[in-house]
């Protein structure tokens, strides 16, 4: 069955709408968002009265790739368990929709805090919030789990102290599994992303801590190191320049 096929015929099948009970279970409430190739709505689990999170795939991620890429997103998270990491509770279909049930993080993610809310934070409040998202990534590196998407919008702020949720492993890679991205296709979000991961070469941890790198250098110097209108100039300018040093943009920089 070619990709057009299966689309269309997924399309044709009900996607789930505010105020629905989706999979006879799940009170849908509120819309979060959508991107990635997926939904996310505030629910309510009216079996265990509690709130969660639905996830649930796009029709046009329905091919065999994308439900492959969603089963492995419930994995890399399943095998965390972390203050500072989302949680899943399950992982199931209704109606051949796939579709992830997690944790509700109650909070504000970091790209809207800095740039919606337009929350000034101090130089030790950035070194303390970059600590909280550096122990949630120790620990899924630990644990075998590569993140390879990391950016503001995957950090959830949860309280005034700063504490965090790191959020959507859609991109994860479990280390000793086949990769879901060939060699030589790049994968994450060019703004962020680690060199090697440009060049659609392996990646580890190395490529996670690059990431949390440019979200300091944003947060300490108010811009990124590399931008571009065009992504593909900013993946060159990650593979070949250099960023000016931060201290030329913020002369009170702390070393």
């Amino acid at each position: 069955m070619s990709r057009k096929r299966e689309t269309s015929e997924l399309v044709a099948r009900k996607f789930p709408n505010v105020g629905e009970l989706f999979d006879g279970r799940y009170q849908l409430e509120v819309q979060l968002g959508s991107g990635g190739g997926s939904a996310v709505f505030k629910a309510l689990d009216t079996r265990l009265s509690r709130q969660v999170a639905i996830k649930v795939l796009l029709p046009d991620e329905m091919d065999t790739q994308g439900i492959e890429r969603f089963r492995r997103e419930a994995i890399s998270i399943a095998r965390l368990t972390h203050s500072g990491i989302v949680t899943i509770y399950d992982f199931s279909e209704a109606g051949k929709l796939p579709y992830l049930v997690l944790e509700l993080v109650n909070g504000v993610d970091l790209w809207a805090l800095i740039y919606e809310q337009h929350r000034e934070l101090s130089q030790e409040q950035i070194v303390k919030l970059c600590l909280y998202i550096l122990e949630a990534l120790e620990y899924a590196h630990k644990n075998g789990v590569i993140h390879r998407d990391l950016k503001p919008e995957n950090v959830m702020v949860v309280d005034e102290d700063l504490h965090v949720k790191v959020t959507d492993f859609g991109l994860a890679y479990i280390r000793g599994q086949r990769r879901i991205t060939r060699e030589g296709v790049v994968a994450g979000s060019a703004f962020y992303m680690a060199p090697e991961v440009a060049s659609g070469e392996s990646s580890d941890h190395r490529s996670d801590l690059y990431a949390l790198g440019v979200m300091l250098y944003e947060l300490v110097t108010g811009r990124l190191p590399f931008y571009s209108e065009n992504p593909l100039a900013v993946i060159s300018m990650h593979l070949y320049d250099a960023p000016r040093p931060p201290s030329e943009l913020r002369p009170d920089i702390s070393p």
